[in-house]
Formats: structure tokens, C-alpha cells, sequence
């Protein structure tokens, strides 16, 4: 059949229940419009036993999407990456200052202190043939996870 247009959607539930529909390819609806909905159970009435008779219906949903979070497990060497970063706050940490507005309690460590902290475990090398390209691959993977914050040239476990 010629001209015919497929359908394509993404179904997910997310952690709260709610069913995210995402127009992946359709006719009459643009491409990455996401539909929001939840399901919820109503009575109907009883059955001839007397027991309750229920079913699902469709509800839409507002505000903002609250997407599953990603639990990809990490990889050897940013779980390595951690427990320098956690080593460094022990032994180099000092409080955050107020300035970042950060939670109270969190500990700072210089970036530089962390980062010879990763060359002495073996985590980076210095003879490779980019350290610094290296250092800057670790650091951005755990701040796309939200794992590390960083600002001023000092780095905290988020």
C-alpha cells in the first residue's frame, strides 16, 4: 500500500505511575509530543454477589514530567573516581563555603587535590597520551550523573 503512514510511540511508566506516551511518528501529531496520563481505579457499581465491580480509566496529567531516573551502573574506573573523591574529603576537606549555597555539612575539596588523588591510585595516567583529556572525561561522566558537583576549582560529592 503506497502513502500509508505508520504510527510509532513510545510507551513508559514512570516512578510516580504516570504513563508517558511520546509520538515518536504520526500523521496528525508532531514528532516528540509527549502525552501525560495515569490510571485510575473507579467503581462501577456491585456485582450480583455484592462484591464491588471496578475498572481503569485514563486521566490526564499536568505539570512537569517526572522521568524514571537512569540506574546505569558505573563504570570501574568513576566508581574509583568516587572513592578518591571520598579519600580527598577525609583527609584535605574543608566545609563548603557559603558562597556555593550548598547543603550544610558538604565538603570541598580542591579540583587539583582530586585529580593527583586519581594519578596516585592509577586511576588516570600521566603518561597517556591525553591526562588532561582523560581527567576531563571522569569528571564530566559523574557531573552528567549528578554525582559531582563542581564550581571555583573545588569538587564535592553531590
Amino acid at each position: 500500500m503506497s502513502g500509508a503512514v505508520e504510527s510509532q510511540l513510545k510507551v513508559e511508566r514512570v516512578n510516580t505511575g504516570e504513563v508517558i506516551v511520546t509520538v515518536e511518528l504520526a500523521k496528525d501529531f508532531a514528532e516528540g509530543t509527549e502525552i501525560v496520563s495515569r490510571l485510575d481505579c473507579v467503581e462501577l457499581g456491585t456485582d450480583a454477589d455484592g462484591d464491588p465491580t471496578t475498572s481503569l480509566v485514563v486521566l490526564p496529567v499536568e505539570g512537569p514530567i517526572q522521568r524514571r531516573a537512569v540506574t546505569r551502573k558505573l563504570s570501574a574506573r568513576q566508581q574509583l573516581a568516587l572513592t578518591a573523591l571520598d579519600e580527598c574529603a577525609a583527609s584535605s576537606g574543608t566545609p563548603a563555603p557559603a558562597s556555593l549555597q550548598l547543603p550544610v555539612r558538604t565538603v570541598v575539596v580542591q579540583l587539583n587535590a582530586w585529580r593527583e588523588e586519581l594519578y596516585a591510585r592509577g586511576v588516570l595516567d600521566r603518561e597517556a597520551k591525553s591526562p588532561r583529556e582523560e581527567f576531563k572525561r571522569v569528571r564530566n561522566s559523574l557531573q552528567a550523573r549528578s554525582l559531582i558537583g563542581i564550581r571555583n576549582d573545588l569538587v564535592w560529592k553531590a
